[in-house]
């Protein structure tokens, strides 16, 4: 069914859970709204501005055609227990990430949790964290399906690591890349992949990050150890 806002507040502390819902209009999402969960069924939001508070992305399908996110608002995609389907969310058009994006893992199945970017660029701002985060089940894996411009923070918290693989992507990194809870992968397929590196990835004792495929250009980034490129 559909859930239009016009354009309608919601407010918590409880939450707002939605499943194979189709959200018309414009939602607005504040510090003061309830908290937003995406339960999957095929969740659509054609746009959502994420001013506050926090959006989960639970099971799957969930899609946001088109999102706004601030710097007070927090975005994660974490199954959460109850033995929840693959973690996944779909985001339509690139957008540019200020504050928190957290690939979390609450559920003792250990399911794989995936961010994807379908056209254009993720921008990791300079106020920007993204975090494959330790989460109550670490060693679940996470992936990020997405062009990414880093000009923040990206963190590989979690023993289950990240491994970034949106096909034929031109990967930016002028940020700082932490290696130090699990193993980073920059999976380069397609056509002509690029990863362009003038930033820091700093890769911790007995962790790897590994680029397979495409060309990894030095611009003139810095790496640095004890661990292993």
């Amino acid at each position: 069914g559909e859930l239009t806002y016009d354009p309608g507040v919601t407010t918590g502390p409880g939450t707002l859970v939605l499943i194979g819902v189709h959200v018309v209009g414009a939602m607005t999402h504040t510090g003061t709204s309830a908290p937003l969960l995406l339960a999957g069924g095929g969740n659509v939001l054609d746009a959502v501005s994420l001013q506050g508070g926090v959006i989960t992305a639970r099971s799957n399908p969930n899609t946001i055609t088109t999102l706004a996110k601030a710097a007070a608002g927090t975005l994660r995609v974490d199954s959460n227990g109850g033995g929840f389907a693959n973690a996944l969310l779909t985001v339509t058009n690139g957008f540019t990430n200020h504050g928190l994006i957290e690939l979390s893992e609450g559920s003792p199945l250990g399911v794989p949790h995936r961010l994807d970017v379908t056209s254009g660029t993720l921008v990791n701002d300079v106020d920007g964290v993204i975090d494959a985060a330790v989460g109550a089940y670490p060693a679940a894996p996470k992936y990020l399906g997405a062009a990414l411009d880093n000009r923040g923070i990206v963190n590989v918290s979690s023993t289950g690591g990240l491994t970034i693989d949106k096909a034929g992507a031109d990967h930016l990194n002028s940020g700082a890349i932490g290696v130090t809870g699990g193993n980073l992968v920059v999976s380069q397929s397609g056509t002509t992949p690029t990863f362009g590196h003038s930033g820091t990835l700093a890769i911790a004792a007995t962790r790897t990050a590994t680029f397979n495929g495409g060309e990894l250009t030095y611009d003139p980034g810095v790496t640095t150890g004890p661990g292993t490129l």
